[in-house]
């Protein structure tokens, strides 16, 4: 498991990087006690808990500095910190997942340099597919084809993406004009 295949899957051990069918084998497992935290203990051996990567603890119940989420479905038991190199401490929260339609108005095009609405595009961009699209006609700037322009999200879609963390953002780019 992991985005490179880093990991061997809950109730395997290995060293699943070296790239082997063979890389992770099944745990032995006995039974993790009581005393063990069950969603952070592969197992128990000799009566001491063993923890998954990322936990820690004679219980296997705390995630190790730079990760949170306890949590049995987890490989690994918790995930990492996602906090932008702003604190290496997280916590989790009971907040709950939820998509967040952004609105395409708002847009703009910068040139390469990033100097802040150089070109006051906003008029000439155009909304698509009931509004979840936004094209824009490079030539209506008046400015060479040849020109790097970057497009620059709105102010709501910076800023603080701590509520991102797992999630995704899609975003697709086409060019339709001439090169």
């Amino acid at each position: 498991v992991g985005y490179n295949c880093e990991f061997c899957a809950t109730g395997y051990e290995g060293d699943a990087r070296r790239g082997t069918p063979y890389d992770c084998q099944p745990i032995q497992i006995t039974q993790p006690s009581s005393r063990c935290n069950p969603s952070g203990t592969h197992m128990e051996r000799g009566g001491r808990c063993i923890c998954k990567y990322n936990v820690e603890g004679d219980r296997c119940d705390q995630c190790k500095r730079n990760h949170f989420y306890l949590n049995p479905t987890t490989p690994n038991g918790c995930l990492p910190c996602f906090c932008s190199g702003v604190s290496t401490d997280c916590t989790s929260s009971d907040w709950r997942r939820q998509s967040v339609p952004l609105a395409m108005s708002n847009w703009n095009v910068v040139p390469k340099n990033f100097a802040t609405d150089l070109y006051e595009a906003r008029d000439r961009i155009q909304q698509r597919n009931g509004g979840r699209e936004i094209a824009l006609d490079q030539s209506s700037l008046g400015r060479p084809a040849t020109e790097v322009l970057y497009w620059k999200a709105p102010k709501e879609a910076l800023g603080n993406v701590v509520t991102l963390y797992d999630g995704n953002i899609d975003v697709h780019f086409t060019n339709d004009g001439n090169d």
